[in-house]
């Protein structure tokens, strides 16, 4: 039996009866019961999460290579042609 799966009521036989409240629901929203359900979405939910963290770093590098790194060739382009002019001072 898991954390907070106890019921906070007596139970009873008749089983149409309501579903006890166990302290899990308040926390959950939800009965723990079926533990696999939680575990399955638990492991979707990490999932998702992982799909929208690689899909943010594949966004950034892509960001950083198009944006950053022009930059920084363009401005060395730029200092290599003011150094090559050399002035001649009479």
């Amino acid at each position: 039996m898991r954390n907070g799966s106890r019921p906070l009521t007596y139970l009873f036989e008749d089983m149409q009866d309501l579903t006890p409240i166990t302290p899990a629901m308040f926390l959950f929203g939800r009965s723990t019961a079926e533990v696999k359900d939680l575990d399955v979405w638990y492991a979707n939910h990490l999932r998702k999460r992982f799909e929208i963290r690689a899909k943010v770093i594949k966004e950034l590098r892509k960001r950083f290579r198009s944006e950053y790194l022009c930059q920084l060739i363009q401005r060395q382009e730029q200092d290599t042609q003011s150094q090559t002019c050399v002035k001649i001072s009479s």
